[in-house]
């Protein structure tokens, strides 16, 4: 879905973040494993459900031919059916996305052309929405707050992982952005 990268994260996604069955290395063995796991989650949009994409990613795995149960599969059901697998939903959040041309939008875009700004004068890059569900949706719904996030890292956002990196000078501009922010007063 979408043009480019940045159009598609505007559409829910399904991501497989892990993957394990049997075992490789010093744990190798011959012996067909007892089980697979997945580890997948679902990133939202402002648009759309949780529940409702978990119950649609349940309902193709019914589909095909799944037998689905919340907890551990009991002996006797992995007696009874060829193909179960156990589908547990984890916590649901919702996205979130204030307007870029909000009250708090215009003041970001300011701040950040501000004379503090490490490119003075330069229009900031502005996206829609990040890929992914950000845990803001609980401080958001508790303080009733604007919010924006403002990105100080490298362009290839490579910095998930202990052997990731963020050069040196997103770091030093990553304190001037957030200083013209900290300094450029918010319109009441």
């Amino acid at each position: 879905m979408g043009a480019n990268y940045q159009e598609s994260l505007q559409y829910p996604s399904l991501n497989v973040r892990g993957m394990a069955a049997g075992g490789v290395g010093a744990v190798v063995t011959s012996v067909v494993p007892s089980e697979a796991v997945a580890e997948i989650d679902i990133r939202t949009t402002p648009e759309t459900d949780g529940r409702r994409l978990y119950e649609l990613v349940r309902a193709h795995i019914e589909r095909s031919g799944y037998h689905l149960v919340d907890g551990e599969p009991t002996d006797a059901e992995r007696v009874q059916f060829d193909k179960l697998a156990r589908f547990t939903l984890g916590p649901i959040q919702n996205a979130m996305r204030m307007p870029i041309d909000s009250t708090g939008g215009r003041w970001a875009n300011a701040a950040l052309r501000a004379p503090t700004a490490p490119q003075p004068g330069e229009p900031p890059v502005q996206i829609r929405m990040m890929g992914g569900t950000v845990p803001t949706d609980v401080l958001i719904e508790a303080l009733q707050l604007q919010f924006l996030l403002v990105s100080t890292v490298n362009d290839d956002n490579n910095q998930h992982a202990a052997d990731e990196n963020l050069r040196i000078g997103h770091f030093v501009t990553g304190i001037e952005t957030v200083y013209s922010l900290l300094t450029t007063p918010y319109p009441l």
